[in-house]
């Protein structure tokens, strides 16, 4: 699957922009190490950046900067990048995040982990994340995540919302099992492929900084695609009406 601008990455000057192509570019060789296919973006001037104030652009270019000194940090031990357990344990370390002494037992091969501050602000995702997506690099990083997917089941959300804040003031300190929830049904807004999800919070986690407070939680999840496309032809269709639908102007 190829984003727009794929023969870009020579094109631009050495600003922020430049830099975030950069960025995007060796995440995708990273993801190709790890198994998986990445688009870097989907339209070639990088709107949903290059929209952003210089400060929010400063923060945007950050947290893929993180990762990749993650993915490298992982690769320097001799572990692959599709180890989650692994990727995971030098992701935390580098994030200067104590965890629960069970957490790495609690994840299984294809599981999704992600890590989040108590701000809701994803910080780590492994690179079953990435695969499960048809989102962009651009899209994860630059675009607000309650625009990017729909929640069907808020109850289930409320539930899983009502352990993230005992985590957040001790009153839950442990790695709790959520599987009692069940599935959530959750859809992509906005992207090219509107995946739709059958989708699991086996564990929440909590993670805390050098002095033990708590500030995140990991969750270690398991997602099944409900509308997978089927053909090559289905993916290059869809993707071809996506490009041109943002490439129109737009009524303000």
């Amino acid at each position: 699957m190829q984003g727009a601008g794929a023969n870009l990455k020579q094109q631009f000057d050495g600003n922020s922009s430049s830099r975030f192509i950069e960025l995007a570019y060796e995440l995708v060789a990273l993801a190709e190490k790890a198994g998986c296919s990445i688009v870097p973006f989907y339209q070639s001037h990088i709107p949903y950046f290059n929209s952003q104030t210089d400060e929010k652009k400063r923060s945007i270019l950050e947290a893929p900067q993180v990762f990749i000194d993650i993915c490298h940090l992982t690769l320097t031990n001799g572990k692959k990048l599709d180890d989650t357990k692994a990727l995971t344990w030098y992701g935390l370390k580098h994030l200067n995040l104590r965890f629960t002494s069970d957490l790495l037992e609690r994840i299984s091969d294809g599981d999704i982990l992600e890590v989040y501050t108590n701000d809701n602000i994803q910080i780590f995702r492994n690179f079953k994340f990435f695969e499960l997506t048809s989102y962009s690099i651009e899209d994860i990083f630059c675009r607000p995540w309650t625009d990017l997917f729909i929640r069907h089941d808020i109850d289930k959300a409320a539930k899983t919302l009502e352990v993230m804040k005992k985590m957040s003031t001790r009153e839950i300190v442990n790695t709790i099992s959520l599987e009692f929830i069940g599935a959530h049904k959750i859809e992509e807004a906005l992207s090219p492929f509107r995946y739709q999800y059958d989708y699991t919070i086996k564990y929440l986690s909590p993670v805390y900084d050098k002095e033990r407070h708590p500030v995140g939680y990991v969750m270690i999840e398991s997602a099944t695609i409900l509308n997978p496309i089927k053909s090559h032809i289905e993916q290059e269709l869809l993707l071809k009406n996506f490009q041109y639908a943002n490439s129109q102007p737009r009524e303000l």
